[in-house]
């Protein structure tokens, strides 16, 4: 069925479920925000319409809107759990973001130790560096923060306990704003997804 006639036939019943039929040869041709913003709007109508879930999650994924692509995914896989793509594309996006937030972890705790340079030592002073003492506090505020400490939480799921992190950091570390921000914003709709997917 080509798009014209699609459209046609949407156009005569806003709320028919051809509105994923259509959202996927959008998406064929690389209109990608159009496929987006139609499935959005019937996915009010068709909430639990797994067709309609996959073509946007294909939709973000190709936007590089990553966590929007993770969450429609997990909604697939919700309804529909032995589809073996859906887990195979699952497991690659978690891995690719993983891997780029230790590849940024690492690279920051180099950049970190560029700009400080070893620490003099006075003579007949061990060479070891003692780690500051930090006041035993409840959750991350007794804990020197890292983005690997973040990353160590999101991996396992604790969302709410990684933003806490990210959060201190930002106010310790005024240069990562913005990609502090922009993780926060992703682990926050992670946090946001699971609690409606526990709530349904």
């Amino acid at each position: 069925m080509n798009i014209p006639l699609l459209e046609e036939r949407l156009a005569a019943n806003p709320r028919s479920p051809l509105f994923a039929r259509l959202a996927s040869c959008y998406a064929r041709e690389g209109r990608f925000e159009e496929a987006i913003d139609l499935c959005t709007k019937g996915l009010k109508d068709f909430p639990e319409y797994p067709t309609a879930h996959l073509v946007l999650a294909e939709c973000y994924q190709s936007t590089g809107r990553t966590v929007e692509a993770l969450i429609e995914y997990r909604r697939v896989l919700k309804a529909v759990p032995d589809n073996p793509s859906v887990v195979k594309i699952l497991r690659l996006i978690e891995k690719r973001e993983q891997e780029a937030f230790h590849a940024f972890a690492e690279e920051r705790l180099k950049q970190l130790k560029v700009r400080k340079g070893p620490m003099p030592q006075p003579a007949g002073k061990s060479q070891e560096v003692e780690q500051p003492k930090v006041a035993r506090k409840s959750g991350n505020e007794g804990k020197i923060v890292t983005v690997t400490l973040a990353e160590i939480y999101a991996s396992q799921g604790e969302y709410e306990e990684a933003v806490q992190v990210y959060r201190r950091l930002t106010a310790e570390k005024g240069d990562k704003t913005e990609e502090f921000a922009k993780r926060i914003s992703e682990l926050e709709q992670l946090a946001r997804a699971r609690a409606a997917e526990i709530k349904t």
